[in-house]
């Protein structure tokens, strides 16, 4: 079975848990869990992933969409988490070059699972 690398970019502990569960439930997922936009950094500078979930509003003047903006790789996966509705995150992350999925927090269970099945799909389909 192949794994794929999933890097998990929450600073709240109650919704990186959540993810963490919903995530276990499909072992071809290998997460690895940052808490802080310097960790992010630093796995995406030396680690591999095709599948990114990542909070907007973290602490501090850094947001998620900051630390995405630089990938260039058109075939990764991310998933933005935000309980803001905001239309100027929008028009930040709307442009960038790879498949992208946003979540409002609370995270709906189904609409998660649904993106996640569907990455799922879509790299094993590149496999065969």
């Amino acid at each position: 079975m192949k794994q794929f690398n999933c890097l998990v970019l929450e600073d709240s502990l109650s919704d990186q848990l959540s993810i963490e569960m919903l995530l276990n439930q499909y072992p071809e997922i290998k997460p690895y869990y940052t808490n802080n936009p310097q960790d992010f950094e630093y796995e995406m500078a030396n680690h591999e992933y095709k599948l990114i979930i990542t909070d907007i509003k973290l602490k501090g003047n850094v947001t998620g969409i900051d630390l995405i903006r630089p990938i260039k790789d058109d075939s990764m996966w991310v998933i933005i988490c935000s309980a803001y509705n905001s239309k100027k995150y929008y028009e930040q992350y709307r442009p960038l070059p790879f498949t992208k999925f946003y979540l409002q927090k609370p995270l709906d269970e189904f609409i998660f699972k649904t993106h996640i099945e569907s990455f799922l799909f879509a790299k094993n389909e590149k496999v065969e």
